[in-house]
């Protein structure tokens, strides 16, 4: 603590002592002080110490990154790239496939992904696998595609254990197979990926590759709801609005519906339209109901729109 903080602190002590400020004044101005002595700390401390090689390279370009720096980013990135240094080849064909930082080059791109997938790299391996099956960079080809989220599947990567799973329950390069599917999206399910999470739910809700079991289904739209995937809490708002796994409990169905309605679902917008029609799980009011099932409307909801035309019908009844 520099001197003119000590002294700050004794001033402060001394107007306290004096009944000439209140505790919670004193306190107040208090905790100010310790927060400007918490920020000088940082801005005073040693800038970090990197590795004079492509390891520390790489760490000194994600940390540029982080503070936005990011022509110092591409620049410790493409060091340790052109070193053999897997990450950093990943991180910088991220910066080509997303055009970021620089122009968008999917060939490139491709090659460093490549580069790093070789070399045993989970994530540039399941970055791979998307360039081949969506066609970015080469040919698309979902043959290629499940190869290297195979491989990167195997070394527990849930991105690629849930994109295989995707590959296996639409039979994309492989022959469909929903109990494979469900073997992959359990893995990445377990590991808290909220995609597959969704997707396990699925396959329980509809009997794909499992038994049928809303229950479970419930379970697994819950797990990926939490954690603010839209779909997951469309369709968990639907389980409760229809009483299918849980209970039937309307409040936690517009619950569910607003978390997702929020982020511009449109089923979701139009159902929780029809909760405030109908009053259910949340007061009746013509006016919130009509703005969301005119947000749904606008993404081309029939239903939405088959809402609003029958309230205007009745408007121009009464």
């Amino acid at each position: 603590m520099t001197e003119e903080m000590e002294n700050k602190f004794k001033g402060l002590e001394e107007l306290y002592n004096m009944k000439m400020l209140g505790a919670e004044a004193y306190e107040y101005y208090k905790k100010q002080l310790e927060d400007e002595i918490a920020r000088e700390s940082e801005s005073a401390a040693p800038p970090p110490v990197y590795a004079n090689d492509a390891q520390g390279l790489t760490k000194k370009g994600k940390d540029a990154y982080d503070r936005k720096d990011y022509a110092e980013a591409f620049n410790c990135w493409s060091k340790a790239a052109e070193q053999g240094y897997a990450d950093a080849q990943n991180k910088l064909g991220n910066c080509y496939c997303n055009g970021e930082i620089v122009a968008k080059d999917e060939v490139k791109a491709v090659e460093l992904y490549r580069k790093a997938a070789d070399q045993g790299h989970d994530k540039a391996q399941t970055n791979l696998g998307i360039c081949y099956y969506n066609g970015e960079g080469v040919p698309q080809e979902y043959a290629k595609a499940v190869y290297w989220y195979t491989k990167a599947a195997e070394q527990e990567c849930a991105d690629a254990q849930n994109l295989l799973g995707v590959c296996c329950e639409n039979g994309e390069g492989v022959p469909q197979d929903y109990a494979k599917a469900v073997y992959w999206y359990t893995k990445a399910a377990e590991q808290g990926h909220a995609y597959a999470q969704n997707n396990l739910g699925n396959c329980y809700k509809n009997g794909e590759g499992v038994p049928q079991d809303e229950k479970k289904a419930v379970y697994w739209y819950t797990k990926a709801a939490e954690q603010g995937y839209v779909y997951a809490q469309s369709i968990l708002g639907y389980c409760y609005d229809k009483g299918e796994g849980v209970p039937q409990d309307y409040t936690k169905a517009a619950y569910w519906y607003t978390k997702a309605a929020e982020q511009g679902d449109a089923y979701a917008q139009c159902s929780l339209g029809n909760c405030y029609i109908l009053g259910k799980g949340v007061p009746q009011d013509k006016t919130i109901a009509i703005y969301w099932c005119t947000k749904a409307a606008d993404q081309g909801n029939e239903a939405a729109m088959f809402i609003l035309d029958t309230l205007n019908d009745l408007e121009a009844i009464i």
